[in-house]
């Protein structure tokens, strides 16, 4: 698992830091707001997927999808599900305050923070938000409202050539752009919604989406990558995440 890993967190690396770049380049602006929904948020319930697809075959060579809770100051239940190449995996983390619970397949188990090495792929975790695209302060999108949530939408289209102009020669030829929108919310400036879309027409490209650590992935030309993130029940003070009492005393631990 631990490859395989590698290569969803270097897919969404690239897409996050790819709208991070095409953000910085489409607004001049003096600050960023850099509001997390961890830093600015009671509770809150997330879920995100990153499918990448390649040829005519709608059916991804990879994807994962996360979702979860997190409640103050740093309790949080995030269930991830990793599938390709016919093969699918789950985990799921539960964390409150410093006692950490793994379930790999088997129930939940006592588990060291270590063990918890898929936290920067769940919303509920700060890691997630390092690095996260956002529009400067200053930088004002159309008003709507997202599950109740009053939040300015940014569409950024087409940006691929801010991308080059701030990664240089880092973006391959053959990547481009297709979308990327994001919202934030009006009230305290956190993220709400995040959607991306980049496609490869060169095998450098391609490679670069599937990025493999040590992974195999064989992705057909023309390659997508979508990246879509959403937060949802900010302040819901029905969110409670407890000790599993399925993790009794006696089961295994993981290290």
């Amino acid at each position: 698992m631990t490859n395989l890993r590698k290569t969803i967190t270097a897919s969404l690396a690239l897409a996050l830091t790819i709208s991070l770049a095409v953000c910085v380049n489409s607004t001049v602006a003096a600050a960023r707001s850099g509001t997390s929904p961890t830093a600015k948020l009671d509770q809150f319930a997330f879920r995100t997927e990153v499918l990448l697809t390649g040829g005519a075959d709608p059916e991804p060579v990879l994807s994962i999808r996360t979702n979860g809770t997190y409640a103050a100051p740093g309790s949080q239940d995030c269930r991830a599900e990793v599938s390709t190449g016919g093969f699918t995996y789950t985990e799921r983390a539960v964390v409150v305050g410093g006692r950490v619970f793994l379930d790999d397949g088997d129930g939940l188990h006592k588990a060291k923070r270590t063990a918890y090495d898929f936290a920067s792929l769940c919303p509920s975790d700060p890691t997630y938000w390092t690095g996260y695209p956002d529009m400067p302060t200053n930088a004002h999108g159309t008003r709507e409202t997202i599950d109740g949530i009053k939040s300015e939408r940014f569409e950024l289209g087409n940006a691929v050539e801010s991308v080059r102009e701030y990664f240089g020669t880092e973006i391959p030829d053959g990547m481009t752009v297709d979308r990327i929108a994001m919202t934030r919310a009006v009230n305290g400036g956190w993220p709400v919604t995040l959607d991306v879309q980049l496609t490869g027409t060169t095998d450098d490209a391609c490679a670069a989406m599937a990025q493999g650590n040590g992974l195999e992935l064989a992705v057909a030309l023309p390659c997508t990558l979508k990246v879509s993130v959403a937060v949802t029940r900010p302040n819901d003070k029905a969110i409670e995440i407890r000790i599993p009492k399925s993790a009794a005393p006696g089961k295994k631990d993981h290290t």
